[in-house]
């Protein structure tokens, strides 16, 4: 979604594994959201235990255009990277 300026990424994270999952970092084009010019709502740290899903929502403020990709990368604290590459509208 883009509204005057500002991007929004819905996110919905699942933990499908048999064990909890807790988000230690988020990073946008491998820098963390307040370097790369973003916000969020998520909680420090957002925890997920199995099965639960979660939806997060992260702005970003700065710096980007329409039709830019960008890649949104979740790190655990068990070390397990995640990430999705992203066009902006």
């Amino acid at each position: 979604m883009y509204y005057t300026g500002v991007f929004s990424i819905v996110l919905g994270v699942r933990n499908i594994g048999s064990d909890s999952a807790t988000l230690d970092q988020v990073f946008i084009n491998g820098k963390t959201l307040a370097t790369a010019g973003a916000n969020s709502n998520l909680p420090y740290p957002p925890a997920l235990g199995p099965g639960e899903e979660k939806i997060f929502v992260i702005w970003l403020t700065i710096r980007y255009t329409h039709g830019q990709v960008v890649e949104l990368r979740l790190h655990t604290i068990s070390g397990n990277e995640y990430s999705k590459l992203i066009t902006l509208p």
